[in-house]
């Protein structure tokens, strides 16, 4: 299947901008049918819109419930393609009442309950919906007073969490849709197939447009609206799969392959066969995405980096090799990204634990789509996790290790993990207070910068300032009062590794 760059529904419309909904039939292609379903996924819309019915033992998409069930796509059909495309919703538009609970049991056997949203005939199930994990918009079809309808459907289903209308394009007036927008209501429109409608709802911004047309309308919303990536966006899933994926092959490597590294450059630096494999397929996997990107990762042999104008992903494929040679199970894939320089996204991810922790700069930080924050337990109460630079251990063993003993006498207890990026994430989540290390390379740090910063963290140098992503450097990452703490201990030290 062709790789569109995807953004999910829930990040457009965060960002403010309209999502693009492929309606059934688009790009002149035959109603609910496969074809459709391909050429709605490789639009790049965010949604995509099926009929849905039941002949009372088979749910099938159709529009007239007439239709021959076996000449017709099964939901089961759709819902197993819809399982292999990351972030994309599908509008169920069901045709007669009762179906939003053997839809939604369709859609949890292939682990995509989290994409439904319904819409059709069962304006009144909208609370079964949202406890079942979908959502559901209300529709209104026809009506002579248009203003007043609006606001008599506003007002009945203002109970439901983020309530949408779901509207005929040719009821929607400059009126009615100020006013939903005033009283924190939705606004979506169907069938919007034509140029001139596609810019008049685009310039209103409104929340959805349903469209047979959707590659037009994507265009459109570029130039109207702006573009995703100028508004920060980044297809999270797709980037989430590939990272997860990374991840599962780490995971069924033998002991044998684990046992015989090569050394690098540096005490106590090792690379086994899979940094390379990993880091290669992630490389090339992100291509696909951001054909345009640039690297930065650690088995390319490069310790320093000017990062110029747009995409550039840093990458540490194993973080934690040394765990990872020896079995010890405590070792990550992460993956950073930059736009202009500056990190945009951080995705990590703990195989052994199967955590996957993640930021978009100003969308927050979660661990397995959960929202996390540091902690803000006083640091005589807590954790301070410890890097001890091994590869440095030449120059560094004594600075690290009284700097560590400075530490433990202030914090509750220390932790050394073996893994940069697992423990900025567990900082992040609140499992430690501060992770300190006198020498950190970027790749070990600047997807875990995104995520820490976005879960209300603080990170420095030893100095104070803020963290550069172009070459090693000292790292504090915490919540800020422990974070005050640690750097009042580790800027004693800065002058030490002023010249690493």
């Amino acid at each position: 299947m062709k790789k569109t760059r995807r953004y999910s529904s829930h990040q457009i419309r965060m960002a403010g901008l309209t999502v693009i909904t492929a309606h059934s039939g688009c790009e002149k292609t035959p109603d609910n049918s496969l074809e459709h379903i391909m050429a709605a996924i490789e639009s790049g819309a965010e949604m995509l819109e099926v009929d849905i019915v039941s002949d009372g033992t088979r749910l099938y998409l159709s529009h007239d419930p007439s239709n021959d069930p076996a000449a017709c796509v099964s939901l089961d059909t759709f819902f197993n393609i819809l399982a292999d495309v990351p972030a994309l919703r599908v509008n169920c538009d069901v045709k007669h009442e009762g179906l939003v609970l053997p839809v939604m049991e369709a859609a949890r056997r292939h682990g995509v309950t989290d994409r439904i949203l319904f819409t059709g005939s069962c304006n009144d199930d909208g609370l079964l919906a949202q406890e079942l994990g979908a959502e559901l918009w209300i529709g209104i079809w026809n009506a002579d007073d248009k203003d007043a309808v609006f606001r008599a459907h506003a007002e009945k289903y203002a109970y439901l969490n983020d309530t949408v209308l779901n509207v005929n394009a040719g009821l929607i007036t400059d009126t009615n849709a100020a006013y939903l927008k005033e009283n924190g209501y939705g606004l979506s429109g169907w069938t919007v197939n034509n140029e001139a409608d596609l810019r008049r709802f685009l310039t209103m911004g409104i929340t959805n447009i349903t469209t047979r047309i959707p590659k037009l309308a994507l265009a459109l919303r570029d130039e109207i609206q702006g573009t995703p990536a100028s508004h920060g966006l980044v297809p999270e899933a797709q980037i989430e799969a590939l990272i997860r994926a990374a991840g599962a092959m780490m995971r069924k490597v033998p002991d044998s392959v684990r046992n015989n590294p090569e050394v690098k450059e540096g005490s106590s630096n090792f690379v086994t066969e899979y940094d390379v494999k990993v880091q290669n397929y992630l490389k090339q996997g992100l291509s696909e995405l951001y054909p345009d990107a640039k690297f930065f990762a650690e088995e390319d042999g490069e310790s320093r980096c000017t990062f110029g104008e747009g995409y550039t992903f840093v990458i540490d494929p194993i973080d934690g090799t040394t765990n990872f040679m020896c079995g010890y199970n405590t070792s990550a894939v992460s993956v950073g990204l930059l736009l202009d320089g500056e990190p945009l996204f951080g995705g990590i991810y703990d195989p052994y634990r199967d955590e996957y922790f993640s930021a978009v700069r100003g969308f927050g930080a979660t661990c397995n789509g959960a929202p996390i924050h540091v902690s803000d337990r006083p640091a005589a109460r807590g954790l301070v996790t410890i890097g001890t630079a091994p590869y440095r251990k030449d120059t560094l063993a004594d600075t690290m290790l009284s700097m560590t003993g400075d530490l433990f006498r202030l914090f509750a207890d220390f932790r050394r993990s073996g893994s940069a990026a697992l423990d900025i994430c567990h900082v992040a989540c609140g499992r430690s207070e501060v992770f300190c290390e006198p020498v950190l390379s970027p790749w070990d740090f600047a997807a875990g910068l995104v995520i820490l910063t976005e879960a209300g963290g603080v990170a420095t140098d030893f100095k104070g300032d803020p963290l550069q992503l172009s070459a090693p450097s000292p790292c504090i990452f915490g919540g800020a009062n422990a974070h005050g703490v640690a750097l009042g201990v580790c800027s004693g030290y800065a002058s030490a590794l002023e010249n690493l």
